[in-house]
């Protein structure tokens, strides 16, 4: 019989599983910021290789969008951080709302996201940043008793056209973000050259 064995071994087995569980959970939630429930940028750090190298086994493009929350610095100053907050959190419903399952949601940094969209190259990646843009700009943000109205200035580039390496990807999306930034905010702006070629590192 052997059950008696089977029940000591899992007995003894139990605080190991229990230890590898909680590690686990230990280990996914520094991937996630607390505030949004977002993955964060240390999961990022983690998975930033695998991603890629997924893409180059299976033959498929990514983009990386980048995205920040324009004049965000306003709401905490008049409102308050509680109200800052609110809108960040608003702001992760409605991007995982304008994106698929398999697609990842990560805030950044302060007001900055990132998307990463998953076999999608920089033109089909377009309209999808089109439509999150569209989506934030009619969205009425609730903060206390007021409605607020918030716009998203976004840059994005893919891999394997922009760039072979994800932090080489990611930094031209971020290069697309500033120029978004610089033409007016409210706007998407697909890498090209010549946005980075004017520091003369091309």
């Amino acid at each position: 019989n052997l059950r008696p064995m089977l029940e000591a071994y899992l007995r003894e087995a139990a605080p190991v599983l229990q230890a590898k569980r909680l590690m686990n959970s230990l280990r996914e939630s520094s991937l996630v910021d607390a505030m949004t429930g977002l993955k964060n940028r240390r999961f990022l750090e983690e998975y930033a290789e695998t991603l890629i190298s997924q893409c180059k086994r299976r033959n498929v493009p990514m983009t990386l969008l980048m995205m920040d929350l324009d004049y965000f610095k306003p709401v905490n100053d008049t409102y308050g951080h509680d109200a800052g907050d609110q809108v960040l959190r608003e702001l992760a419903v409605l991007l995982q709302e304008n994106v698929r399952e398999s697609d990842l949601v990560i805030r950044y940094g302060g007001e900055e996201f990132l998307i990463v969209l998953l076999e999608t190259d920089a033109e089909s990646s377009l309209q999808v940043a089109e439509k999150i843009r569209a989506a934030v700009e009619k969205h009425k943000f609730k903060v206390g008793g007021t409605t607020l109205s918030k716009t998203i200035s976004a840059g994005l580039a893919d891999y394997p056209n922009d760039g072979q390496a994800f932090w080489q990807v990611l930094k031209f999306a971020d290069v697309s973000l500033y120029a978004a930034k610089e033409g007016g905010r409210n706007q998407v702006i697909r890498f090209h050259k010549e946005l980075w070629s004017e520091d003369g590192d091309y």
